[in-house]
């Protein structure tokens, strides 16, 4: 998921952004859509969002 999350989310910020969020898992879902609805966020595929998703809550969640 490291490839997906860096090549997905930089054209918009850094890692940086990511890496001090620590969000929680629901969290993490629920600014996946707001970016998608509200920043102009391109729709991706299904497999690829899951791939994000579970990259970003192993490694910077706050539930873990």
């Amino acid at each position: 998921g490291v490839a997906e999350t860096y090549y997905g989310c930089t054209a918009c910020h850094s890692t940086a952004i990511i890496k001090q969020q620590r969000l929680s898992d629901a969290c993490w879902d629920y600014l996946w859509d707001w970016m998608i609805k509200e920043q102009g966020m391109a729709e991706t595929d299904e497999e690829t969002k899951a791939t994000i998703l579970a990259y970003v809550k192993k490694h910077f969640s706050s539930q873990r």
